[in-house]
């Protein structure tokens, strides 16, 4: 399938999706901008990735009637940008979720999933946090928040896992429904990356028959995030570094005075190097 048809599959999945989503305005009629022109909108300025690309597109429409916005998405009235904002803080995240689930079942059937299958049976499944808003300022009751132990200023931000189907041969990278950290449980405790990750994992319907091998870092090694994948059936790879796992370490250096540690020689140069890794199955993490 040409990339263009894969694009306009796009646009029509994601049109498609909108008619589902539900018009919170009382006004519902003689409206000057329909949802679909909102929400097109917003998703246009990150396919282009430029943040001045409506009123770009604004000024194309004005001086020559048409522009890549009604072209390209569709739009029949490109809304200010105030009007998006207030529009899409009314809609919740989950409702985009069947557009993911509809791509990604797409590219499986045209063969592009399988180019990023790993050793024939697996799918790699990298789980990262990216902070979305920062401010000293304004909050909401959704913010997670920060104290400074010095001055007692206060620091709020909105977070959220960004799970990616990943290949150690492929720069390119097939981005997953986002789960968002969102203190909207009434519940005192903040909410995390973890435990986010652990409603991802739950909510992730996988439209292959490929086990997951899912990727993470430091913060991820521990035991509730591993049983929590083991009990789905995945595989993982996390990252432990000594300052944080000083057990596991002190086993690993035991094993090492006692010369039964495993080596394996990867014969293979990454940056000029010879990659030399140690290796050992059945060690705890913890006491």
């Amino acid at each position: 399938m040409r990339q263009t048809n894969i694009f306009d599959f796009l646009i029509e999945s994601f049109t498609d999706n909108i008619s589902n989503i539900e018009d919170t305005r009382k006004q519902r009629t003689n409206l000057v901008y329909s949802l679909k022109d909102i929400i097109l909108s917003a998703f246009s300025v990150f396919y282009f990735q430029n943040k001045s690309c409506l009123s770009f597109q604004r000024d194309i429409d004005t001086r020559k009637g048409i522009s890549n916005a009604q072209t390209m998405f569709g739009i029949s009235d490109i809304p200010s940008d105030n009007h998006i904002r207030n529009m899409l803080d009314k809609i919740t995240p989950n409702s985009f979720k069947k557009v993911y689930e509809i791509i990604l079942d797409k590219l499986r059937d045209i063969g592009i999933l399988d180019k990023f299958y790993f050793k024939d049976d697996y799918m790699l499944v990298a789980l990262d946090g990216t902070h979305y808003h920062s401010s000293k300022n304004i909050s909401c009751k959704c913010c997670q928040s920060k104290t400074n132990s010095d001055t007692g200023e206060v620091h709020y931000y909105h977070s959220v896992i960004t799970p990616t189907i990943v290949h150690p041969d492929i720069k390119k990278v097939i981005p997953l429904m986002q789960e968002f950290i969102s203190n909207n449980d009434g519940k005192d405790k903040q909410d995390c990356e973890v435990n986010a990750s652990k409603r991802w994992l739950d909510s992730f319907n996988n439209p292959t028959n490929k086990k997951l091998i899912i990727l993470g870092d430091d913060l991820y090694s521990r035991e509730p995030m591993i049983k929590k994948v083991l009990d789905k059936s995945h595989s993982y790879i996390f990252v432990a570094k000594p300052t944080s796992h000083k057990y596991l370490y002190e086993q690993i250096e035991m094993i090492k005075n006692l010369n039964t540690i495993d080596t394996k020689i990867i014969s293979k140069m990454i940056n000029g190097k010879k990659q030399i890794f140690t290796y050992k199955s059945h060690l705890q993490i913890s006491k």
